[in-house]
């Protein structure tokens, strides 16, 4: 019986090396996946203000257009205020010039500070683009370094199934399904050495009459609390 202990806990120790593979396996893709969440994120962050931009780009090209017509306008009516023949439509055809000069000073003071806040947005552009960059960077080296921890994860989860099949083939069936039952309560952990007379399972002192039993590695012997089966170590 001893020595088919010894062969199940080898095979606990490649079992318990399976389930941290393959948590891993299930881990892995869920990083990749928020590594490339964050690069979309920065991505829609840049897009914001580059739509930010644009938008005050395209307004201020529209109030520049604007500000030419209105100066045509002013150059046409003081054509025309050279051609007037009595000084109540000179002072008219004045006083609606003035207006204009006024309405068009208006205007190019809102072009200024258009061009203010356009200076100020490219600076958040850049800002962004670089921002962008550096997380597009790192996230995605991160994500190639999950990527490949994948792949060597396939390659020795392989390796380690064909071992255990190997371990297994040792075992009494018997053994082996009390095992697999044992392991499913407890988390993986089916096999146990008694120490100084405390289950290392569940730290519960064992009885007398079943650690002189478990000494004896005679027997498949349990423990009467967390029922793992133990054998015995000095410690």
């Amino acid at each position: 019986m001893i020595e088919q202990l010894k062969t199940l806990e080898e095979l606990q120790h490649i079992d318990l090396k399976i389930d941290e593979v393959k948590r891993n396996q299930s881990e892995y893709p869920k990083r990749i996946a928020e590594y490339r969440q964050q690069i979309e994120t920065e991505k829609l962050a840049l897009q914001t203000v580059e739509a930010a931009l644009s938008e005050l780009q395209k307004h201020k090209r529209s109030k520049e257009v604007d500000l030419q017509r209105m100066e045509e306008r002013i150059e046409n009516d003081r054509a025309k205020l050279m051609q007037v023949k009595t000084n109540k439509e000179y002072h008219a055809m004045q006083k609606e010039i003035e207006n204009l000069r006024a309405e068009h000073d208006e205007m190019e003071t809102g072009i200024l500070k258009m061009m203010e806040r356009n200076e100020e947005q490219e600076h958040e552009v850049r800002r962004a683009r670089e921002s962008f960059r550096v997380a597009e960077q790192k996230c995605q080296a991160e994500i190639d370094k999950f990527d490949q921890e994948l792949k060597r994860i396939d390659e020795a989860l392989e390796d380690m199934v064909d071992k255990y099949d190997e371990i297994a083939a040792r075992i009494e069936p018997a053994l082996i399904d009390r095992y697999l039952q044992v392991r499913k309560l407890r988390r993986g952990v089916a096999v146990v050495p008694v120490i100084k007379w405390t289950c290392q399972g569940c730290h519960m002192r064992i009885p007398p009459q079943v650690y002189n039993l478990v000494i004896r590695n005679e027997d498949l012997i349990t423990c009467p609390n967390c029922h793992r089966i133990l054998y015995y170590s000095e410690g």
